[in-house]
């Protein structure tokens, strides 16, 4: 269903001319209500609900450019980068960059067991405060080189991955060391030093300190 955030009549039946989908009439109250039901803060928002009215997938508009087919689009432990970097707006988005490790499998493997356990705690409970997001970014992702010049991650040495938990809301990072992602359980400890609120924040363009 489209919802108009149109200023007259013209411009939605031009907007909507387009589109193959039904809409509200213009001039209902279905944007300022859909609005404060779904905390919608910008433009466009695509939102997929169930038949019941459960919420499947609140931010699908990264996820249908970036996964077409994966109709209807639910939450995954880790995400693509492109549903990744679609949401960074949004809250904490914890990225594995893995495009100078040459041998990134146990480095994927830990991150995504830890992943798959923030994300089955956080679906216990529908508030969405001080959830984290997961993303990974390889080598072949045209994405990674711009995400590691403007978090200031472009000077770290080959030979590892890195773990950065990005909240731009709060205009900072948190960056692991190589001790805290070495294994699960090490990454585990971080991350919920993360969500707690002890990790050490640094600017979001501010470059680590060296290991």
């Amino acid at each position: 269903m489209f919802v108009s955030a149109d200023k007259d009549q013209s411009q939605f039946n031009d907007y909507h001319g387009e589109q193959p989908w039904p809409a509200f009439e213009f001039g209902t109250n279905a944007k300022d209500d859909l609005m404060g039901l779904f905390d919608v803060e910008g433009f466009p928002t695509f939102v997929v609900v169930d038949p019941d009215g459960k919420v499947i997938c609140e931010d699908a508009r990264s996820r249908v450019e970036s996964s077409p087919k994966e109709f209807p689009w639910p939450a995954k432990p880790v995400e693509d980068l492109g549903v990744g970097m679609g949401i960074v707006n949004d809250g904490k988005l914890a990225i594995l960059l893995t495009d100078k490790d040459p041998s990134p499998e146990a480095a994927t493997q830990n991150f995504a067991q830890v992943a798959q356990a923030f994300f089955d705690e956080e679906n216990k409970d529908d508030d969405d405060d001080g959830k984290i997001a997961f993303t990974q970014g390889v080598s072949s992702d045209d994405m990674v080189p711009r995400i590691r010049q403007f978090f200031g991650l472009s000077e770290d040495a080959d030979g590892s991955s890195r773990v950065v938990v990005t909240d731009i809301p709060n205009r900072c990072k948190y960056v692991a060391t190589k001790a805290e992602i070495q294994d699960a359980a090490a990454l585990s400890t971080f991350m919920n030093k993360v969500k707690a609120g002890t990790a050490k924040a640094i600017g979001l363009q501010e470059t680590p300190a060296r290991e």
